[in-house]
């Protein structure tokens, strides 16, 4: 006999159940126990809102309420600063202008004609004229009959009676017909 040396003993495994190291398939029976375990009214529904979607609609909700003030006062500011930009366009047009009159009045030209227009301001030794009405022509005619004005045979009556006739005048005339002198 020869004598050999004791072997080694082999590691010691779980007794359980061992798992397959393959793919495994789902069982036949599963969505049989689950069945089971509903109510039979009920039908199988997957819930709708998820735990992940309910933490993003939170997180968007929170983002908005933060963002929404400033990104209105924002828009405020921008406005602010094209109305500021207009009225600094406005303001240079409005100095421009008034520096070119500025540079006018410091012609002596410009301020005597200013001068002879304005103030009616002649040079020592020039005869001014003045045309009172350019529309009327006077002649012998228009001396010989003074010209009526308002309501005729009412020239000495107190202004409510002249207005009064006036009117009563106003209802009694055809549209399109002159009232006669004596009327």
């Amino acid at each position: 006999m020869s004598t050999s040396a004791p072997r080694p003993a082999a590691p010691s495994r779980p007794t359980g159940p061992s798992r397959p190291t393959g793919p495994t398939r789902p069982s036949p029976t599963a969505p049989v126990a689950r069945a089971a375990r509903q109510d039979p009214g009920e039908e199988a529904t997957s819930p709708t809102i998820t735990l992940r979607g309910l933490g993003l609609f939170v997180v968007i909700l929170v983002a908005f309420i933060v963002l929404a003030p400033t990104l209105r006062h924002a828009v405020e500011q921008q406005e602010q600063l094209r109305q500021l930009n207009a009225d600094i366009v406005a303001a240079e047009k409005r100095n421009s202008a008034l520096e070119l009159e500025l540079e006018q009045w410091q012609d002596e030209t410009f301020v005597q004609a200013q001068a002879r227009d304005r103030l009616g301001y002649v040079m020592p030794g020039e005869q001014t004229f003045r045309v009172v009405d350019p529309e009327t022509v006077l002649g012998e005619d228009a001396e010989a009959e003074p010209e009526q004005s308002g309501v005729p045979g009412m020239a000495d009556a107190p202004w409510y009676l002249a207005l009064w006739e006036s009117v009563s005048m106003a209802g009694q005339a055809v549209p399109g017909e002159k009232p006669a002198p004596g009327d």
